[in-house]
Formats: C-alpha cells, sequence, structure tokens
C-alpha cells in the first residue's frame, strides 16, 4: 500500500473512531480525570444539565388512562392528576355524610385532590384536601387525622387552601438523574409502572376502605 493512501485510511479511521467515542486514549483520560474529580464533575453535571421530566408525565398519563380504578384529572407539566372511580361511584353517599359540598360537582372541585408532584430532582404522590367548603374541608380533616396509620402527611392544623395529607415516593432524585444522564426510557417506564402499581394496588384501597368506613 503506498504510505500516502495508508496515511489517508489511518486519518480516517481515527475521525472514526473519535465520532463513535472509540478513541482509547480519550476515553482512558477521561476515566482518570472523574476519578480524581469525581465531585467536581457531579456538581457540574447537576446544573448544567436539562432537566427534561416531560417524558415522566407522559408516561404517567398512559398508566392513569389505562387504569380502570381511575379517570385523569386536571393536569399540567407539574401535575399530574386522577381521581379514584370510587368517588363518583359514591358521590350522594359523600354528599349526604356531609364530605362533599351539596351542590358541588367532581368536574371542578379539588377538596379530594390526587396527584403526582414532578419536579426536577423528584416525583412524589401526594394526597391532599384542596380548597372547598370550609365545613367539608374541616369533616374530611378529623377523618385523616384519625388514621394517623396510613395518612402519613397530616398535621395538626389544617391548612387554608391545600393541606398534604399523604405522600409516597414515586422517583428518586438518583432515579430521575440516571434517566437524564442515559435517555433510557424503558428503565424509567418500568420503575414508573412497579411504583404505580404499588399505589393503585396497595395504597389506595386502604384510603378507599377508610373512606367506606365513614359512609356506613
Amino acid at each position: 500500500m503506498a504510505e500516502k493512501t495508508k496515511f489517508v485510511l489511518e486519518q480516517y479511521l481515527q475521525t472514526l473512531k473519535s465520532m463513535l467515542n472509540e478513541n482509547k486514549e480519550i476515553e482512558d483520560i477521561a476515566k482518570k480525570l472523574y476519578k480524581r474529580y469525581k465531585s467536581a464533575f457531579d456538581l457540574v453535571f447537576k446544573y448544567s444539565t436539562p432537566n427534561d421530566t416531560s417524558e415522566i408525565g407522559n408516561i404517567l398519563r398512559e398508566l392513569i388512562e389505562q387504569e380502570k380504578l381511575l379517570l385523569p384529572y386536571n393536569s399540567n407539566k407539574t401535575y399530574v392528576r386522577f381521581q379514584p372511580i370510587f368517588l363518583h361511584k359514591n358521590i350522594e353517599k359523600l354528599k349526604d355524610k356531609g364530605l362533599f359540598p351539596k351542590d358541588g360537582n367532581l368536574e371542578n372541585n379539588t377538596i379530594y385532590l390526587y396527584e403526582f408532584n414532578i419536579r426536577n430532582h423528584v416525583v412524589n404522590f401526594d394526597l391532599k384536601i384542596g380548597a372547598g367548603e370550609q365545613e367539608v374541608r374541616e369533616r374530611l380533616f378529623e377523618i385523616y387525622r384519625k388514621h394517623k396509620s396510613f395518612f402519613n402527611r397530616v398535621d395538626k392544623n389544617l391548612q387554608p387552601k391545600w393541606h398534604q395529607s399523604f405522600q409516597k415516593l414515586i422517583l428518586s432524585e438518583n432515579d430521575i438523574g440516571d434517566f437524564i444522564e442515559s435517555g433510557d426510557t424503558e428503565k424509567l417506564r418500568k420503575i414508573l409502572t412497579e411504583k404505580f402499581r404499588e399505589l393503585i394496588e396497595q395504597d389506595l384501597p386502604k384510603y378507599i376502605q377508610i373512606l367506606e368506613s365513614e359512609l356506613l
């Protein structure tokens, strides 16, 4: 092979290796630098990587739509919400017990608020007493206080607008960091689905059982 031809081919291969991130020398240097300055690199990655959490919301919406026990409710980029079918089936009983406004409807009432709170560093499921008729809010608050073993965030004083009552971690900071770094949507979907199923199959039945006992 002519020297000029050999040189051109070698340069071409070197370019391909660089494009494919297979340059062993660069890879070794990068690994050594990261090992030596790991905390500094992690800090840079944390604040410079764009935190696109839209895929999290999309997956949660799909899971809600596919779940026969739930109905989608008013959602946005930060909050993905639903309502249990249980509320719709028992709305008249709830009204009779003073646990829902007599002239209210579930389409535009937030006293019963179920939402996934999506942040850049964590995703929680929150069950809140929302805004609405104060007497109903106070009755609901007393029920939640009676069952503190389930309502892990209920406080001594009812907050004037939104009162956190139950919270469950759905995605940790590490979970979100891994997704942002890898872009592995399937792994994200698997974690979200597992947490979602746990919420619907374990936590929601306990909640409904508490409400059912108040409707007897």
